[in-house]
C-alpha cells in the first residue's frame, strides 16, 4: 500500500512539474491577455518556475555559444568566458527588474518587484526551448539552410519580447499606450542604472589608484 501511495505521489509530482514548466507557460504564450490576470491574482505564477527559466536561460546561451555549428558562426574565432556570460545575464535580469519597478512605482503600476521578476523569468520559456532546438539544428544544416537557424533564433527573441510586453501590461494593469511608455521608461532606467554603476566603478578605481599612489610615495620617501 505504501509503495502504491509513493508511486502515486511521484507520478503526481512529475505531472505537476511538467504542468508548471511547460503547460502553463505555453498557455501564457497562446493567451497573452487574460492569462496574465490569473498569473498575478490567482497566484498561478510560481517564483521557482521563474528561477528555473532564468537558470535555463543561462544554460541555453552557454550551449548556444559553445556548441553552435560552424556555419552559424556563433562560436567561430571567439573565446568563451563562462563567468562573464553568467554575470551579464544575471545582472541584466536584476537591472531590468529594478528599472521596471522604479518606473512603474511612480506611474501607478500594480505589479510588485516579485511579480516583475516572475514575468521576466516566465518570458524566457520560448527562448530557452527554441534556441536549444536552433542550436541542435545548427549542427546538421548545410550552408543554404542556415537561414532556418537564424529564423528560429529570431523567433525565440520575438516571442520572449512578446511575453514580457503583455506580461508587464497584465501585472501592472496598464493600457497599451501606457505600457509602451513605461517600457520606454524602463529602457531609459536600465541605461541610467548601468551608466551610474560604471561611473561608480570608475570612481572607485580612481580613488583606489590615488590611495596606492600616495602609499607608494610615502613608502619611497620615508621607508
Amino acid at each position: 500500500m505504501e509503495k502504491i501511495e509513493k508511486k502515486k505521489s511521484i507520478k503526481e509530482g512529475i505531472k505537476t512539474f511538467f504542468k508548471e514548466i511547460f503547460q502553463y507557460p505555453l498557455y501564457l504564450l497562446i493567451h497573452p491577455i487574460g492569462a496574465w490576470e490569473g498569473f498575478k491574482y490567482e497566484k498561478k505564477g510560481k517564483t521557482w518556475v521563474a528561477i528555473f527559466y532564468s537558470i535555463m536561460m543561462i544554460f541555453a546561451v552557454v550551449i548556444q555559444k559553445t556548441t553552435s555549428g560552424f556555419l552559424t558562426g556563433l562560436n567561430v574565432g571567439k573565446k568563451f568566458n563562462m563567468l562573464s556570460t553568467v554575470s551579464i545575464i544575471v545582472l541584466a535580469i536584476i537591472v531590468a527588474t529594478i528599472a521596471n519597478w522604479c518606473i512603474t512605482t511612480i506611474s501607478d503600476g500594480k505589479g510588485k518587484i516579485k511579480d516583475i521578476f516572475k514575468v521576466i523569468g516566465y518570458s524566457f520559456f520560448p527562448f530557452v526551448w527554441i534556441s536549444l532546438f536552433a542550436t541542435l539544428l545548427g549542427n546538421f544544416v548545410v550552408e543554404n539552410e542556415v537561414v532556418y537557424v537564424i529564423f528560429f533564433n529570431t523567433l525565440a527573441i520575438i516571442l520572449t519580447g512578446y511575453l514580457i510586453f503583455f506580461g508587464l501590461q497584465g501585472i501592472h494593469e496598464y493600457g497599451l499606450l501606457k505600457n509602451i511608455l513605461t517600457l520606454i521608461g524602463t529602457i531609459v532606467g536600465i541605461v541610467i542604472i548601468v551608466f551610474t554603476a560604471l561611473l561608480f566603478v570608475f570612481i572607485i578605481q580612481q580613488v583606489w589608484g590615488w590611495i596606492v599612489a600616495i602609499y607608494q610615495e610615502i613608502k619611497v620617501r620615508y621607508f
